[in-house]
């Protein structure tokens, strides 16, 4: 799975096929380096909301929105089968749906270049994220979820 705005190189496909290959269920990037932004309230959400994932929704795992990871065809089959989301967050509905179901998930540190011409609207991606993350844990809370 791969953002179409071009920011990674298709190279790295090789690389996640080869972790898949090595016994991981998922391969998700974690962008190195600085995730410079071009505006600087874009900056401010992407580091508040790494922390808020890295230390509280999805331990460990801080850079949820790197556009590019890799699946196993069977973990694909039942993550995808399985979400409800399909806005800006949906991959991390995948990423908690993965955890509970205990899939092996592995890193794989990539270099990213941000592309102009983004379709993010701040305010109202935000809310939108905010609100799909409140329906995935009520999801987990209630039972609805794994």
């Amino acid at each position: 799975m791969c953002s179409s705005d071009l920011a990674y190189e298709p190279a790295l496909f090789d690389r996640f096929v080869a972790q898949l290959q090595a016994g991981a269920d998922i391969v998700i990037a974690q962008r190195t380096g600085a995730t410079e932004y071009a505006s600087r309230g874009r900056r401010w959400v992407a580091k508040t909301s790494r922390s808020l994932f890295e230390n509280f929704i999805t331990p460990g795992i801080g850079d949820t929105q790197a556009g590019l990871k890799a699946f196993t065809q069977a973990a694909a089959k039942d993550l995808f089968s399985r979400q409800v989301i399909n806005g800006l967050i949906f991959d991390v509905e995948i990423l908690i749906l993965a955890r509970q179901r205990r899939y092996r998930i592995t890193k794989a540190f990539v270099d990213w270049k941000d592309r102009p011409g983004s379709t993010i609207r701040l305010g109202r991606d935000s809310a939108r994220a905010i609100l799909d993350l409140i329906r995935v844990f009520w999801r987990i809370g209630t039972g609805q979820c794994g």
